[in-house]
């Protein structure tokens, strides 16, 4: 949950395997993916868990299972969710 309250991030299995996180208002709505899963940035084709917000609202951090690596990610927060 988000230090204001108001977005749950989540990771959910992609179909394109693998998983990637994903953004929803607290109290329902549309949910946005923040990552692609194996492509670009951050490849999400193990498993990642556990993400949370950052205190200053910039980043997720989440920990995660990838082939040959595990340990702990983050991911910049896109603008629209600041506050």
């Amino acid at each position: 949950v988000s230090p204001d309250g108001r977005w749950i991030c989540y990771s959910r299995a992609s179909d394109t395997g693998g998983y990637d996180l994903f953004v929803v208002p607290f109290y329902g709505g549309e949910s946005v993916k923040i990552t692609k899963c194996g492509i670009g940035y951050l490849k999400l084709d193990g498993g990642d868990f556990s993400p949370d917000w950052s205190n200053n609202y910039e980043w997720i951090v989440f920990s995660g299972i990838r082939p040959g690596e595990k340990g702990i990610f983050k991911v910049k927060v896109p603008d629209e969710f600041l506050p």
